[in-house]
């Protein structure tokens, strides 16, 4: 059976100072190569209620931190992050992606007092590169929920948590076989 190809306009969502406000922003026309990965609902969508659909925006996680912690505690921050994940960033329950780094004390540099600290040795950099972007306010919500549950398990301190968001187009993705979700132009 041939992949059915498909034209659509990508949206993409702006934030600004003193509000997050949203708008469309027309850019040049993608072909999709698999649509029954791709949720056309949130991309007509302006404001984004929630993950209920398999989509192509799904995150990938980096977890970085001192090397030294238990099989259990390296699984239970992993476990965590994909909660917080799925409950406070809009991400399906099934679409987990994650590599975990341990990392030897020279090999994990931070600033034990910058913007948050004090930072100990249970200082957990996560990293997440999402397939899209969400508003502040769901970023806000998503740092507040994933320090409180990783506060409660595996209990790492709150200022021990760095987040860092980075957002792609759908083009910089291939999930398997060298294939682009969007058709070479």
């Amino acid at each position: 059976m041939a992949k059915l190809e498909l034209t659509i306009p990508v949206m993409r969502v702006f934030g600004s100072p003193g509000g997050v406000k949203t708008a469309s922003e027309i850019v040049p026309k993608k072909r999709i190569l698999y649509p029954e990965l791709f949720d056309f609902q949130r991309c007509r969508q302006h404001e984004y209620s929630g993950a209920t659909k398999r989509s192509v925006f799904m995150p990938f996680a980096r977890i970085s931190l001192l090397r030294g912690k238990s099989p259990e505690y390296v699984r239970m921050l992993a476990d965590r992050v994909h909660q917080a994940l799925v409950e406070a960033f809009e991400v399906p329950l099934d679409d987990r992606f994650q590599a975990i780094h341990q990392h030897e004390r020279d090999e994990l540099v931070f600033d034990q007092h910058y913007l948050g600290g004090p930072r100990s040795d249970n200082y957990v950099l996560v990293c997440i590169t999402a397939g899209r972007m969400r508003s502040t306010k769901v970023k806000q919500s998503f740092y507040r929920h994933l320090t409180n549950l990783l506060s409660e398990s595996p209990g790492v301190p709150p200022e021990d948590v760095m987040v860092v968001i980075n957002t792609t187009q759908a083009d910089e993705w291939s999930f398997g076989s060298g294939k682009s979700i969007v058709a070479e132009e």
